[in-house]
């Protein structure tokens, strides 16, 4: 039976599609390997993001806006595949991060306020990932087809905690 829930996934020569939808829980660890389905117990954002059947370099989540390198797609246009956004809840309202994001995955809304740390200097744009973001919104809001086709997904992880052993530990998404 097809499942009918999907919001994201491909299939690949054959195989079954690797579909995740919202609020799927999946395994984040940058030293996880690109075949593993499972790790730890859930699945595997490395297995589901960068399969190891396209020859391509682990999507990371080391920062809170992560862009891969730009790729060239069939028509021979140079374009960034996917920009994933990872929001880190037990950071909100710290020194590091004063501020809040908001998911509403309800309503389709998320409120996510970029990169720019209290300590940074410089305008709040002027910081890799949020300007990436600003960039991206303007293909988005493109006026032509062409722009809006050129935008890049926006894939957004929230971090969750869980307790092994009887200790917290952030490392799921």
């Amino acid at each position: 039976m097809a499942d009918s829930r999907s919001d994201f996934g491909w299939g690949l020569g054959g195989s079954p599609a690797r579909n995740v939808s919202v609020h799927d829980e999946l395994r984040y660890s940058q030293g996880a390997g690109q075949t593993d389905l499972v790790v730890d117990g859930v699945r595997n954002f490395h297995w589901l993001m960068s399969p190891a059947e396209l020859s391509r370099p682990k999507v990371l989540l080391e920062a809170g806006i992560n862009a891969p390198a730009e790729v060239v797609d069939c028509d021979g246009f140079r374009r960034r595949p996917l920009i994933a956004i990872r929001s880190s809840p037990w950071k909100a309202g710290s020194s590091v991060t004063p501020w809040h994001d908001e998911f509403d995955l309800d309503h389709g809304h998320i409120r996510y306020f970029g990169d720019h740390k209290p300590t940074t200097l410089g305008l709040p744009g002027s910081t890799r990932g949020n300007r990436l973001l600003l960039e991206t919104a303007k293909l988005h809001a493109g006026t032509s087809t062409d722009e809006r086709a050129a935008a890049p997904p926006l894939l957004v992880f929230r971090a969750i905690t869980v307790y092994r052993d009887g200790r917290a530990v952030h490392k799921g998404l």
